[in-house]
């Protein structure tokens, strides 16, 4: 499986939110040499018309110098879907946009516009409020072995940034101890600590299965495997917390509105969260 990034699509309403985005993803279109087209979605149901005027007066506050941008102006009845079918007529392979969600509604039943593309396209989709001004040095990839993860594991792969000394591609996975209630905390702690192994060994078979040079980057420390005992939804949080990176990435299965209310998302769950820039990849 790999993953190189030679054409990303972003969306903005010409808000502060989606001018940070904007800003990561012309920072990347230069670091990775690739194209970038800059999308606004008039609301249809507003009566407005595709309007290019504001989009190249908003393209006129960054630097595009020897970048290939294009800005486009389209009519959609909904941001997420004009989004994920302007991505795929140009067969992108990165979709960026602000984290911002408005309102009960959007923020706890619909989604905003990154949770909502999760379940509208099989592109990775980033969700970051600002330019990443010094890259991607720690990259944090949380995992399980599925589809999703392994490709979320590649593509956090090609975003580290190579060559500084301080670049290093985590990996996070999370076992819960179940039916322990009765043990000692001495059994308890015993437990754990064979979970942990278990879990660690299994991860690390799957890593290297995914990224054919893992060995090589643990032999120089530039990869890390972090196992926790617990719910996900409390130690992943604490560990970005702990360790602070500069992108987190993870799968999804792309649950969203009501279901996604009920039987969870974690994903979606880490777009409501996290303050740090996220990356999400489907199966």
């Amino acid at each position: 499986m790999s993953w190189k990034l030679k054409h990303l699509v972003v969306g903005t309403d010409y808000s502060e939110s989606s001018k940070g985005a904007v800003g990561e993803a012309l920072r990347l279109a230069r670091v990775h040499d690739c194209e970038a087209t800059v999308v606004n979605v008039v609301l249809a149901s507003k009566g407005s018309s595709a309007d290019l005027a504001p989009m190249k007066a908003f393209l006129a506050g960054f630097d595009t110098a020897n970048l290939r941008v294009e800005g486009v102006a389209r009519v959609g009845n909904k941001v997420a879907l004009a989004l994920a079918e302007a991505a795929d007529e140009c067969s992108a392979d990165l979709l960026c946009v602000g984290p911002r969600a408005h309102g009960f509604m959007e923020k706890h039943v619909l989604g905003g516009v990154a949770e909502q593309l999760m379940s509208r396209t099989s592109l990775p989709t980033l969700a970051t409020a600002g330019p990443a001004d010094g890259g991607y040095r720690r990259v944090l990839v949380a995992v399980e072995p599925t589809e999703a993860a392994a490709r979320a594991l590649t593509i956090g792969a090609a975003l580290v940034e190579a060559g500084h000394p301080s670049s290093r591609l985590s990996v996070f996975h999370c076992v819960t101890a179940r039916g322990v209630s009765t043990f000692t905390s001495g059994e308890l702690e015993a437990l754990e600590v064979a979970l942990v192994a278990d879990a660690r060994q299994r991860i690390l078979e799957f890593v290297q299965g995914a990224l054919p040079n893992a060995g090589a980057l643990i032999e120089q420390n530039l990869l890390t495997i972090d196992v926790r005992v617990g719910i996900f939804g409390d130690q992943f949080p604490r560990f970005v917390d702990e360790i602070e990176p500069d992108l987190v990435c993870m799968g999804t299965v792309g649950r969203r509105g009501l279901v996604g209310l009920l039987a969870g998302n974690a994903a979606e769950r880490m777009v409501r969260t996290l303050t740090t820039p996220l990356l999400v990849a489907h199966p």
